[in-house]
């Protein structure tokens, strides 16, 4: 099928200092399912990806980031073997951590796909994004348990086949 479409998203880590509650939004998808995210999204073409991040944040949450410390992790991960007619993807995300941000939380999604959000507790972090997979999930419960330094990290996953039939595997972290 040629070669593997590559995309670039971006997420932020916006966490409450006082209490360590983490921003997650809830998205609305086709089938009318729901799942649940860090907010964050898309690179547009010629946009950086603070520019993108902050932009999106904005659009799902209400809230302004006015900084972003530093990038946490990059997260590569390979779609293969999908459904028919579906081609190969490399969903290629940077994740960084917000520092100062101001606003409330409003939820008026111009794509109208982020319909509510909340700052969670860990446990809930953990539960809200159960079923969005490994290659999602690990990055992010690695970072919360264990803050690393100031260097970022490196995930790779290889997501095989779509839907209940999926085998995730995690390639590499340095």
């Amino acid at each position: 099928m040629g070669k593997p479409k590559e995309i670039y998203g971006v997420w932020g880590v916006l966490q409450e200092p006082q209490t360590k509650k983490v921003l997650l939004v809830a998205n609305r998808r086709r089938g009318n399912k729901v799942d649940w995210s860090l907010p964050g999204g898309l690179v547009d073409e010629g946009e950086s990806y603070a520019e993108a991040l902050t932009r999106e944040v904005e659009e799902e949450s209400g809230l302004f980031v006015e900084s972003w410390s530093r990038l946490l992790y990059r997260n590569q991960i390979k779609y293969r073997n999908r459904s028919k007619g579906r081609r190969d993807l490399n969903f290629n995300t940077e994740v960084y951590l917000g520092v100062k941000w101001s606003g409330s939380l409003k939820f008026e999604d111009p794509d109208g796909i982020v319909e509510h959000g909340l700052f969670a507790k860990r446990y809930l972090v953990d539960y809200l994004l159960s079923d969005r997979g490994l290659q999602i999930c690990e990055p992010l419960t690695e970072w919360l348990d264990n803050p690393w330094g100031e260097d970022s990290r490196h995930f790779s996953y290889r997501v095989d086949g779509d839907g209940l039939d999926q085998e995730i595997r995690r390639v590499n972290v340095r």
